[in-house]
This record gives C-alpha cells, sequence and structure tokens, in this order.
C-alpha cells in the first residue's frame, strides 16, 4: 500500500513538472536575442512586462483507504465476530505475544491434546520470535497474511460456522493460494488446525 502511494505521488509530481515545463514561456533573453539589433524599434519608455503563468492546478491524489478494522467494543468478547478475531489476532502478532494468540484461536480440544512438553517447546519458540531476526521477519509476513484476510470475502459453509479464505504467500516465494479457515465453536471463532496441514 505505501509503495503504490509513493508511485502515485511520484507520477503526480513529474506530470505536473512535464506539464509546467511545456507551458512555461520562451525566456525574454532568448527572444530579444532571435531578433536582429537593427530591426528592434526602440520605445520611448522602456517597459518590460513579464507574463506570467500559473501553475497548473493538479488534483490532490486520494489513495485507496483500507478495509475499516473491525475492533471488538470494551467488554464485546473479540472471538464472538470474525472480523474482530482477525483485528485481534494482528494486534497481538504485532505486539509479539504470539502465546496469547495461539492459547485463544487454537481450539480447546486441540490445546487439551498437546503434551505439556510440547507447550513448553511452543512458549519458547513464540518467546525468542519477538527478539529473533528470523522471528520478526516471520511475525510481519504473518500480519500481512492476516491483514489480507481481512480484506477479502472468505466463503462460508451451510452453517455459517466455518470461514475458508485463500492465502498467499506474504514473501512471494510461493504463488500457489493456500485455503486458510476459521471455525465458530460454542459462539467464539477460532484457528482451524486442519486447515493449516499445508501451509
Amino acid at each position: 500500500m505505501a509503495r503504490k502511494l509513493i508511485i502515485v505521488v511520484v507520477s503526480a509530481v513529474l506530470t505536473v513538472g512535464v506539464v509546467w515545463l511545456f507551458r512555461a514561456p520562451a525566456p525574454a533573453a532568448a527572444k530579444v536575442a532571435a531578433a536582429p539589433a537593427a530591426a528592434m524599434p526602440q520605445p520611448a519608455v522602456a517597459k518590460s512586462v513579464v507574463p506570467t503563468v500559473a501553475a497548473p492546478h493538479v488534483a490532490p491524489v486520494t489513495p485507496k483507504a483500507p478495509p475499516p478494522i473491525a475492533v471488538a467494543k470494551p467488554g464485546q468478547d473479540p472471538q464472538a465476530e470474525l472480523n474482530t478475531s482477525l483485528s485481534d489476532m494482528i494486534s497481538l502478532v504485532q505486539a509479539g505475544d504470539l502465546l496469547t494468540a495461539f492459547n485463544r484461536y487454537m481450539p480447546p480440544d486441540f490445546l487439551a491434546k498437546m503434551s505439556p512438553q510440547v507447550k513448553e517447546r511452543l512458549e519458547q519458540q513464540f518467546a525468542n520470535a519477538a527478539t529473533d531476526p528470523q522471528g520478526q521477519m516471520e511475525l510481519q509476513l504473518m500480519t500481512v497474511m492476516l491483514q489480507g484476510m481481512q480484506s477479502e470475502t472468505p466463503t462460508m459453509n451451510d452453517a455459517g460456522d466455518r470461514a475458508t479464505y485463500q492465502v498467499y504467500d506474504p514473501s512471494g516465494q510461493d504463488p500457489q493460494s493456500r485455503p486458510f479457515a476459521m471455525k465458530k465453536i460454542d459462539g467464539k471463532w477460532y484457528i482451524d488446525p486442519d486447515s493449516m496441514d499445508g501451509m
């Protein structure tokens, strides 16, 4: 988005410059030098008049607004709505709080099946992700992917309790889209772990 905005602004500046260049009058000295000296009549009172040319008016470029971000109201569970769940996940990932995001958005039955050793190893990985340069890059890519999901309309199942998104690798290394699903359990939205198998 920032790159697109920069390209639009640079294009607008170049356009204004080219229009001004082609509309600017020829300098007075060049006109005088082009005429023979003997053919120039001398006025009684020399008065120079320099025409003024106003810069062309270019309407300001308004960048396309990003999709509205749904935020849970005070006291509202962010998992109650699909869009607020995505916004909450983005906030947690941007803050580097992967442990909270994991515990909040992985289904309770999935967490219950995890051994204490696996949980401990994940906690260490999540803690390292916030300080490790590689982990920070992955957090940024995860944020980009989640933000892309917010601007996409998911495919809903007939019951309305499973939303499937088509996500792309934000690093650009894999051009193939992959399904990523959220499912509603007891009125709360969770990541569907089965949809993450191919990721």
